[in-house]
């Protein structure tokens, strides 16, 4: 009896109490588990650099204003992207035109027209300076501990805090920099006029003026040589402690809009890219070695290299181009490794979800789902049903549309209209069933099966969307006006 008045007790109180607790759900945060990431650029890569150390890769971009200005870290073992440091700290932001690490690789300097030259702490992920000093190339001695920055006609010079400039020619021309590694001599590049200065008094030991202006230095103390990169593709030599003229390497046939030159980790061999080639001699007689077509033709128009960065262990080679790609090449053999970033275009997983298929420039790439390995690439591109069962792809007259079977890519159907251009574009159901097709005056369904036509009508609708089960789609009629209305067709007859 006890026992059962306890009970009645206890329940009469969590009534009473419940009356007046509110219960509250619980969250409990589920982080998620990142499978693989694919590098990729925001806007061109303006700066390449390797740390020392052989572990670190960091690009810098754009050009574009309308890209993300920030660094961006490799892993240089993997080529896999780790992490970025945008620059929005600052009222302009930093598109950087060049980077440098440190000697002991924990350190980055990045320095651009806009935004100023931080100095970011690698290991804490956090900007320990800031220097007011704006740029477009970097150049250090052995140990660091002086930094040469090149602006528009000037130099600045930073040693622990304290930064000195000078003038070192027209302030509307970017200056270019090289620093022997003793830190006592600085070499500069502005316009058409090369230069030798005194680190400790700024005094100029030489002056020499060339044919073209000049866009970049690579200088080896070792073998008493200066390599100008000019802008008609031609590079100078020049005798590092006189500058007088040793030998030239005519251009190529190709046009450039960058020429960047650099000096491999052991002074051994001398790389340039300009254009879409690239080029190695040996600095021992300057004997051509290699000439390697890269970049070309892609999706988005003609791509040209404008960054080079040797890796630390002088057998790779890093290009970057202005569609924001990163390619690694071996060398001498100029055998492409890996893709560090490149512009692909997610398109859609599988049935299954256990493939994914981009495209990339004119081709069409099935990867791994779950690691983002590469399994197949399609030499075509087009639209891709969702039952992964077709691609289409216009032709150049827009005359005619091309069906592939997919994946193997081999021609199953031609559309072609002698009276109508096609608009480029499929749109299918979701079941891939029917497809959709835009003329330039009228609007085609096809049934996929068979690819013979169902219907047509007259084209003052324009597609908003299918239903789930692709049994009806929604269209816009006189789109852009006062009178526009969505309409709701029936796929099979358009009624």
């Amino acid at each position: 009896m006890k026992r059962c008045g306890l009970v009645l007790v206890v329940l009469w109180a969590c009534a009473g109490v419940s009356a007046q607790v509110k219960l509250e759900p619980q969250y409990e945060a589920m982080p998620l588990r990142l499978l693989w990431s694919e590098g990729s650029h925001s806007g061109g890569v303006s700066a390449l650099a390797c740390s020392p150390d052989g572990k670190w890769i960091a690009s810098g971009g754009s050009w574009d204003l309308d890209a993300l200005p920030g660094v961006y870290l490799w892993d240089a073992h993997s080529g896999r992207y780790l992490y970025s440091l945008y620059m929005w700290d600052t009222t302009e932001g930093l598109y950087p035109s060049a980077l440098m690490f440190s000697s002991d690789s924990r350190y980055l300097a990045a320095v651009g027209e806009f935004g100023g030259l931080p100095i970011y702490d690698l290991l804490n992920r956090l900007t320990i300076a800031r220097f007011s000093v704006r740029g477009f190339s970097l150049a250090s001695d052995r140990d660091g501990s002086v930094l040469a920055v090149g602006g528009l006609g000037r130099v600045s010079l930073i040693r622990g805090f304290s930064v000195r400039t000078w003038q070192t020619g027209a302030s509307n021309r970017i200056t270019d920099v090289m620093m022997t590694p003793d830190g006592q001599y600085l070499v500069t590049g502005t316009g058409q006029r090369a230069a030798l200065w005194r680190v400790a008094d700024g005094l100029s030991v030489w002056e020499q003026t060339l044919p073209a202006e000049i866009q970049s230095l690579a200088g080896s103390s070792i073998a008493n040589v200066l390599a100008v990169a000019r802008s008609d593709g031609a590079i100078s030599l020049l005798r590092l402690n006189d500058g007088q003229p040793m030998l030239e390497l005519p251009p190529t046939s190709q046009y450039g809009f960058l020429h960047r030159a650099a000096l491999s980790p052991d002074e051994m061999v001398l790389a340039a890219v300009w254009g879409n080639t690239l080029r190695l001699w040996r600095t021992t007689d300057f004997a051509l070695v290699a000439e390697i077509a890269v970049g070309g033709w892609g999706q988005f128009g003609y791509s040209s290299a404008t960054s080079i960065a040797w890796m630390a262990d002088g057998r790779h080679l890093l290009i970057g181009f202005d569609n924001g790609e990163i390619v690694q090449y071996e060398v001498p053999s100029g055998r492409m490794v890996c893709w560090l970033a490149r512009t692909v275009q997610p398109i859609s997983f599988d049935r299954y979800c256990r493939r994914l298929a981009v495209r990339y420039r004119e081709s069409t790439e099935i990867w791994d789902a779950y690691t983002g390995r590469v399994l197949q690439v399609v030499p075509h591109a087009g639209t891709l049903s969702p039952d992964w069962r077709w691609l289409v792809q216009d032709s150049h007259d827009r005359r005619e549309l091309i069906v592939r079977r997919f994946p193997d890519g081999a021609i199953a159907h031609r559309l072609r209209d002698d009276d109508q251009y096609f608009q480029g574009f499929v749109f299918f159901s979701p079941d891939g069933r029917f497809a959709l097709i835009p003329m330039s005056r009228r609007l085609d369904l096809y049934r996929t099966t068979t690819w013979q036509r169902v219907w047509q009508m007259d084209r003052d609708e324009e597609l908003s969307g299918w239903s789930p089960q692709g049994r009806f789609f929604v269209s816009t009629r006189s789109p852009g006006t006062s009178n526009a209305q969505k309409v709701v067709r029936r796929a099979t007859d358009g009624v």
